[in-house]
């Protein structure tokens, strides 16, 4: 049965303003607790850009395919630079470094061809060598995510970072995916993240920043105000055992921020079997570079 809502006998003014804040409060809360559980389902792993075993060449069309046809990733990874007519082109480095054919091979930062410098049409018409696989935009992950129901993990850079953000939020909402989008700040830059907070409430912030007891101190302190937000200690090697001895330390803040209403990832892992050590620290989700097979 529906509960009836019992108006008061005597409605004042003083009633009203003070059941009109905590409507308010009440509807905000239960918007952010609404908005994090869409990535609540179960264990949010992200296949991370350069996945193994994908066979595929990192953020093209059929590296994202491939990732939303395995059922272990609840999220798709992919990193934004800015054309210079305004365009997003999904590439995890700023620019592309060409072979003698014209084709894109491993990224070198010192004989490079910049992105920002380049058309939409000119960096979709490159192909990467090996695989003759296109550089592809926005729309074609953005695509990828609605068919297979799958969150988008992306990456927002330092480098023209308001631009970027401004060309993307309206892809989102034009997909309806705004809600879906964790925007992963990485380098960490707290304007970058008051910048996206200022523009959208909908979208998870994901503050990715150092392992270290202090800055993650800090850390849950910062996503406290921003509200929406995943915290996402960096980064982890060696064994499993290892990676919960590095987390131990941090455990009281991670406590404090999941009572806060904010989720724990860790920002990448490249060890299987990982998932219920993880989870019995606190944490919900995590870019991984393999494909996990403890799900």
């Amino acid at each position: 049965a529906h509960m009836k809502y019992v108006y008061p006998a005597v409605f004042t003014e003083e009633d009203s303003g003070y059941n009109l804040v905590n409507l308010r409060q009440d509807y905000e809360a239960f918007r952010l607790e609404s908005l994090r559980a869409k990535f609540d389902g179960r264990f949010n792993w992200i296949a991370y850009s350069n996945v193994q075993n994908s066979g595929m060449s990192i953020n093209t069309l059929e590296h994202f395919m491939w990732v939303a046809s395995k059922e272990v990733f609840s999220s798709i990874k992919a990193d934004m630079q800015l054309t210079s007519d305004g365009q997003i082109i999904l590439c995890h480095d700023d620019g592309f470094t060409l072979n003698s054919n014209g084709k894109i091979t491993t990224f070198d930062a010192n004989n490079c061809t910049l992105i920002h410098d380049m058309t939409y049409a000119d960096c979709i018409a490159l192909q990467h060598a090996g695989t003759d696989q296109h550089v592809c935009g926005i729309d074609a992950v953005l695509k990828v995510c609605k068919k297979y129901g799958k969150h988008l993990y992306i990456t927002l850079r330092d480098n023209y970072y308001q631009d970027t953000f401004d060309a993307l939020l309206p892809k989102l909402r034009l997909y309806d995916m705004e809600s879906e989008t964790i925007i992963n700040c990485y380098p960490q830059n707290d304007e970058k993240c008051d910048y996206i907070r200022s523009k959208s409430a909908n979208i998870s912030i994901c503050y990715t920043c150092s392992a270290n007891v202090t800055v993650f101190e800090k850390a849950v302190k910062k996503c406290i105000t921003l509200g929406n937000c995943i915290l996402a200690p960096f980064a982890f090697s060696g064994a499993v055992a290892n990676i919960v001895n590095t987390l131990s330390p941090l455990q009281e803040s991670i406590n404090k921020a999941k009572s806060n209403g904010l989720r724990v990832y860790v920002a990448i892992m490249y060890q299987d079997n990982a998932t219920d050590a993880l989870m019995d620290c606190g944490i919900s989700g995590g870019q991984t570079y393999i494909m996990p097979t403890d799900m």
